[in-house]
């Protein structure tokens, strides 16, 4: 007996003591590199941090201090609009997982506004894991800063709380915020993830459609259309929002641009799909007259959504694949309704698009052409060659171009097991953003595969028993 156990605990260690050694000596040498003073350097720290797991659960202290950090992984820290270090940390605290709460909840009281927004960006990411820190989210709610209250609006509807419980915090906290508060914008915004089914959230946002502030109507008609037809209550609302004048802030507010309201409702009617053909006269008129060209075709699109079997339907395809070849048109938009429409020859029209020469300094039109792919998903499967050659490409210029190719054989798949070779050679190329989408594409292609193999043994194993 005595002996027995003498032999487990020699067992014990030497061969688990050798293996926790290793991964500690790794955690604490990286968690020396994240003090470095090269940006580029704390980058792949943290980054390396990520790939630990949980096991990189003594990093905690120093990636917490990291989410003020605004180094880029990049020397043209001008132009780089990719995550920096302190997105880096942040995605290295959300993969060590719950043991990271009780730090995060203590960083939402830190006195550098950053780290706050940041701690709750992170419990956001943790989603239920984080379910501990929903008192100290709903106190940061009143946080002095804006930008720190729209992150914990975000996170409080993401950590598993009730939707009998956080819609009505949140109802309130938008009934209550002033009219120019942008924060009424992020709780109408993160009302999806709150109450997934759409049990409680209707009414606020059918409402929130007749609002005088076109940013919170718009962010009204977006939620509604993240709900698909299960949003089909809202149809009549919408359709009647569809004659709206105002407008809302694009993301260049900075510069001054703004995009029509009514440009949202379509992508929300859109998305509602058959249930919204209520709506379709109105969207003839727009596909056919409206001054604003993106509205026009948003509401092509949202025509072959609705009755994709119509003569108003053909003509609205036709309608955007001339758009996308016009390089008078806005081609990029065009690339993106394709996307919402997603059928053979949307596919078929982008994966050209993407095949042909571009001599343009940037390559954005095919970078929004990969990504319109990739939010098809599966259905894309036949554009996957195209996409495999877009990822090879080697113009210094076009890394949109790649990091989105990486993105869409991602979402298309186990159909798109073929690249894993050139994603392979990606996850190895000079630009660290790209290293980690295409490893993150390889998982997801091979997860894919393996949940696909394990429906279809279930499948047979049940027409076996019958």
């Amino acid at each position: 007996m005595h002996v027995s156990r003498f032999c487990s605990l020699l067992f014990c260690f030497y061969f688990i003591i050798p293996v926790v050694a290793p991964a500690a000596d790794e955690v604490n040498h990286l968690v020396t590199l994240l003090k470095s003073e090269e940006p580029e350097v704390r980058y792949k720290a943290a980054r390396s941090l990520q790939k630990l797991g949980p096991t990189a659960e003594p990093a905690i202290p120093p990636l917490i201090a990291a989410l003020n950090d605004l180094g880029a992984p990049t020397k043209y820290d001008v132009q780089y609009l990719g995550p920096r270090v302190r997105n880096a940390a942040s995605d290295a605290l959300a993969s060590i997982g719950r043991p990271t709460v009780p730090a995060l909840i203590k960083a939402l009281r830190d006195k550098d506004p950053a780290t706050r927004a940041m701690a709750a960006d992170t419990l956001a990411k943790l989603g239920p894991d984080a379910n501990a820190s929903f008192a100290e989210l709903s106190r940061t709610l009143n946080d002095p800063e804006s930008w720190v209250r729209d992150s914990a609006v975000a996170a409080i509807a993401r950590v598993g709380a009730a939707p009998q419980v956080v819609v009505p915090l949140l109802e309130q906290k938008y009934r209550r915020a002033d009219k120019d508060d942008y924060i009424r914008v992020s709780i109408l915004e993160s009302l999806a993830n709150a109450d997934p089914q759409a049990t409680m959230v209707m009414p606020l946002l059918i409402e929130a459609l007749d609002d005088s502030d076109g940013d919170v109507m718009a962010a009204a008609a977006r939620t509604l259309g993240s709900y698909n037809n299960k949003a089909r209550l809202a149809v009549n609302a919408l359709s009647k929002s569809l004659t709206t004048t105002k407008v809302r802030w694009d993301s260049f507010a900075d510069f001054g641009f703004t995009v029509p309201v009514r440009t949202d409702v379509v992508r929300a009617l859109a998305a509602i799909g058959p249930p919204a053909k209520v709506a379709e006269p109105s969207l003839i008129r727009l596909m056919q007259q409206d001054e604003n060209e993106i509205t026009r075709i948003m509401s092509a699109a949202a025509l072959v959504r609705i009755s994709p079997e119509k003569t108003s339907a053909r003509q609205a395809m036709t309608f955007l694949i001339q758009t996308l070849q016009d390089q008078e048109k806005a081609q990029a938009k065009a690339a993106e309704a394709l996307g919402m429409i997603g059928n053979a020859a949307a596919v078929a029209a982008l994966s050209e698009t993407l095949q042909a020469p571009d001599e343009s300094e940037f390559g954005s039109l095919r970078a929004a052409v990969a990504r319109a792919l990739g939010e098809i998903g599966p259905p894309a499967k036949t554009a996957v060659p195209a996409l495999r050659a877009a990822l090879r490409e080697k113009k210094e210029w076009h890394f949109d171009v790649r990091i989105e190719s990486a993105l869409a054989l991602g979402k298309i798949g186990p159909a798109a097991k073929s690249a894993i070779p050139d994603l392979i050679e990606a996850s190895h190329s000079d630009d660290e953003h790209l290293q980690d989408l295409a490893s993150e594409a390889i998982r997801k292609i091979k997860n894919s595969a393996r949940q696909q193999n394990h429906a279809d043994d279930a499948g047979e194993g049940s027409s076996e028993r019958k």
